[in-house]
């Protein structure tokens, strides 16, 4: 058996990250996705699961064509099994390799080679043109055609503008056929070169007509089966996890009960394929939805008990073997920060890798970013950010509290604050709320012209930081004494995103507070609606 020097395939700081890894495991089988950097190294390591000290899940992560699985055999012998060979086979067929490496991450085994991409095959413009000229295509298709000279000028800058690798900025009135324009080189540029091309909306309604009307119509024309999706942000999908919460805590779903929504629900979760809310029979209100939906705030991940039918897992293994993804600007404005703060672009992140995209309804493009990079405080963003800690209904109690209070040891009279300390927090940002909008009066929004203005409203923000982060220290010290693991039990990785999520809630403030900052501000003062 033959084994090379791991860092002869994988980068150093790629190597340290899997080492790292296996030793947060315990030494037990990790399994990594891997992606090549231009030099046909490994140089882009996610954690995908983690087994014991013979075995790891062999999950179906979202790979691409040229990727690699690495998985280390704690023995340090890394002859592949029977099961290894199967799943090296399976990847093969997808281009994807398959490694093995040992605990210190310095020896490799290659199983199978990844399946580097070829040469880009440029787009024949003029020969992709000739489909919306005179006697082309659409003219047989449709019997009173008419050619369109702005719309075939568009479709071969566009062409150029793939073959190029360059931008191109294009506007079109009314009329023009603008979609078309953009959809046939998107879809050759991927039946050419087997790279995905994503197409960003602001409107449902276009989205639905390019996937209903525009794509299968252009499909036809060039006689292709490549697959297209919509890919929705996980907002759209039911959370299993929470959607049984949901309905173990009384206090929500009597709420609802008498009209029949939660019957209705309960039926559609036992036969639903997608989880998509779309496809839910019956209207549910917001308030209802968002406390059964992903969120990615508490999303479980890899310790999550129903991980295996998530459906937004199952949504993205479907996005991830499309060409043509089409999205609306939120999502890909997600995927894009996603990949500023660390994933990287050269493997998956909220989406499957893509190197085109065309922005169509570009001039919602700057709305869309306002309103997704804003941070934003509500009453009921407050209430249900600490219902994850600590709720109480009745004699009842939901929440991490009781995990906390299970596992505190001898800081169960630390436990015992929790209940105060979210109230006091919930009764400062009722207090908040009350000067905002006794400063607001009858107007929209207020600009900051001098700080003094505003003195009592910082008062009440630092009052509102302060049990935030008193908040924070308890269950901090409580974390740091509780002796099991994510792995023994999820509620301990819980406990973590909810420290996060009070961490990133004390940030929001101390920015609206920071006295440097505030001068010249515009603030957009929100009261609770009426219900």
């Amino acid at each position: 058996m033959d084994s090379s020097i791991a860092s002869s395939r994988i980068t150093q700081n790629a190597l340290e990250i899997i080492k790292n890894a296996i030793s947060d495991a315990g030494q037990n089988e990790v399994m990594f996705c891997g992606t090549l950097n231009t030099d046909g190294f490994v140089d882009t390591i996610i954690v995908a699961a983690r087994g014991n000290e013979s075995a790891v899940p062999a999950l179906e992560a979202f790979m691409e064509k040229g990727d690699v699985i690495i998985h280390n055999h704690p023995g340090g012998y890394l002859k592949p099994s029977n099961a290894d060979i199967n799943i090296a086979s399976m990847l093969g067929k997808q281009g994807i390799g398959f490694f093995i490496i040992d605990n210190n991450a310095e020896n490799i085994y290659v199983v199978a080679e990844p399946i580097v991409s070829k040469k880009r095959e440029p787009i024949d413009t003029e020969t992709l043109a000739e489909n919306l000229l005179p006697n082309g295509q659409f003219s047989k298709l449709f019997e009173y055609y008419e050619t369109r000279e702005s719309q075939v000028e568009m479709l071969k800058d566009i062409a150029e503008s793939f073959n190029n690798e360059s931008m191109i900025i294009a506007e079109a009135g009314t009329g023009v056929g603008k979609s078309l324009a953009y959809l046939l080189p998107s879809f050759q540029w991927a039946i050419n070169n087997e790279e995905r091309v994503v197409i960003s909306t602001n409107t449902i309604n276009l989205q639905h007509q390019l996937l209903e009307k525009d794509i299968p119509l252009v499909k036809k024309i060039l006689n292709t089966d490549i697959k297209s999706a919509l890919v929705k942000g996980r907002s759209n999908y039911l959370c299993l996890r929470k959607y049984y919460e949901f309905i173990n805590e009384n206090s929500l779903f009597n709420t609802v009960e008498d009209n029949g929504i939660i019957g209705a629900i309960r039926d559609w979760v036992s036969a639903t394929e997608t989880g998509d809310k779309s496809d839910l029979p019956v209207n549910v209100d917001y308030s209802t939805w968002s406390d059964i939906c992903s969120d990615s705030d508490y999303c479980l991940g890899l310790y999550c008990t129903y991980r295996e039918k998530c459906f937004v897992i199952k949504a993205r293994k479907n996005a991830a073997t499309a060409s043509i993804i089409v999205v609306n600007h939120h999502l890909l404005l997600s995927d894009l920060s996603a990949r500023n703060m660390g994933a990287g672009f050269n493997g998956t992140a909220v989406l499957p890798l893509f190197r085109h995209v065309i922005i169509d309804e570009a001039h919602n493009l700057e709305s869309a970013a306002t309103s997704y990079f804003s941070r934003t405080l509500s009453k009921g963003y407050i209430i249900k950010s600490f219902r994850k800690l600590y709720s109480r209904y009745k004699n009842r109690v939901f929440g991490i509290y009781n995990f906390l209070v299970e596992n505190s040891g001898s800081n169960k009279k630390k436990v015992t604050t929790i209940p105060e300390i979210v109230s006091a927090i919930i009764e400062a940002y009722d207090n908040l709320e009350k000067e905002a909008e006794n400063l607001l009066a009858d107007k929209q929004n207020l600009k900051i012209e001098k700080k003094s203005e505003f003195d009592n409203l910082l008062k009440l923000f630092s009052l509102f930081k302060e049990k935030l982060s008193e908040i924070y220290l308890v269950l901090d010290e409580l974390s740091q004494n509780i002796k099991i693991t994510p792995e023994d039990d999820s509620r301990v990785y819980e406990l973590l995103l909810i420290k996060l999520k009070i961490k990133d809630l004390i940030s929001t403030s101390e920015n609206l507070i920071a006295e440097k900052e505030i001068s010249g501000r515009q603030l957009n003062f929100m009261g609770t609606p009426e219900t």
